[in-house]
């Protein structure tokens, strides 16, 4: 996803010299005036443009299917990406290990008539009615 990001920032560069490109091919043409090699540089000009553009359509393809694999963690808004940053920032990852293993996680157990609440409303759900 990072290096598509990176990439496509480099594409929008490249995409304003596209623009610029239509500009020399409209003025190339209009000065042509039976020139082959200025008629076959507009062409190239022309088709080098395509190929970008090609790949601008590649490149979004490739970001909206990015943006479709991304998960949000809860209702905070923060994204796997966003994760991905802040670890990427750490210094020492492994440290939160550390922490981690330090605060084991707590088991919570169901009162026993709890549980059966539970099983018994799952049993007679899936139990078919006789008729």
């Amino acid at each position: 996803e990072f290096r598509l990001r990176a990439a496509r920032l480099r594409y929008d560069r490249a995409a304003q010299l596209i623009d610029r490109a239509s500009d020399a091919i409209t003025a190339i043409i209009g000065h042509a005036h039976g020139h082959i090699a200025m008629e076959r540089a507009a062409r190239a000009l022309g088709q080098a443009q395509s190929r970008l553009l090609a790949m601008a359509s590649q490149f979004n393809r490739a970001l909206q299917q990015v943006d479709r694999q991304r998960v949000t963690l809860g209702t905070t808004g923060i994204t796997s990406t966003d994760v991905k940053r802040w670890l990427q920032t750490l210094r020492q990852p492994a440290a939160l290990l550390d922490t981690a293993f330090a605060m084991p996680v707590g088991l919570c157990a169901l009162a026993p008539h709890e549980l059966l609440d539970v099983t018994e409303a799952e049993f007679e759900r899936d139990r078919p009615t006789q008729g």
